[in-house]
């Protein structure tokens, strides 16, 4: 199952949010409607009743949905327009660009060997033995992404990557030939079997 796509509305109208929350159940990806915009890769902003336009020093590193009447009242020029009112194919079509451009899109780090300035926030993910491990190793040393899918399932890596790229405690370099993920220690094994009785 793929990772949800985080998605925070702001000042949206209750019937605009309701609206956008059924266009984007049409599509096979699956959506984290949240608060926080911090969390979020996705932003969707009304821009006509928006109050904040100088309080979005982020947004470049995100995908932004910007909602209005006319598009001169767009304030960025990387926020994606949509005008109002609403329609679902006009919306289906922008996520279908955007979504196709995300999917073919290789991650930054996929040759590169990654390691980590602090620990994930890893009640947010689904935190195996495996991805615990060598989270602890990448806060000591760089290792390439391709060997740590080797012990790691893909799905949950990606997802601490990303979260990591996104608060800007990953740490990228071009990949070494010195750099080796292997098994985890049974002794390793042994502990967590332990913590988790």
């Amino acid at each position: 199952m793929t990772t949800p796509i985080a998605v925070c509305a702001r000042n949206l109208s209750v019937d605009d949010a309701s609206l956008l929350k059924s266009i984007f159940a049409l599509r096979p990806e699956r959506w984290n409607w949240t608060v926080s915009a911090e969390e979020a890769q996705w932003w969707v902003v009304d821009v006509d009743t928006c109050k904040e336009r100088d309080k979005f020093p982020n947004s470049a590193c995100r995908t932004v949905l910007a909602l209005a009447t006319d598009f001169s009242r767009m304030p960025y020029p990387h926020w994606t327009f949509i005008a109002k009112p609403l329609r679902s194919q006009r919306v289906l079509a922008v996520l279908d660009h955007h979504l196709a451009r995300v999917s073919a899109r290789e991650h930054p780090w996929s040759n590169s060997e990654v390691s980590l300035k602090r620990w994930p926030d890893m009640p947010r993910f689904k935190a195996s033995p495996d991805l615990i491990y060598w989270c602890n190793e990448l806060l000591h040393q760089p290792i390439a992404y391709r060997q740590l899918l080797a012990t790691v399932p893909k799905q949950a890596l990606d997802a601490v990557l990303e979260d990591a790229e996104r608060h800007q405690y990953l740490i990228r370099r071009p990949e070494t030939q010195r750099t080796t993920a292997t098994a985890i220690p049974t002794a390793w094994r042994r502990l967590w079997a332990r913590w988790t009785l």
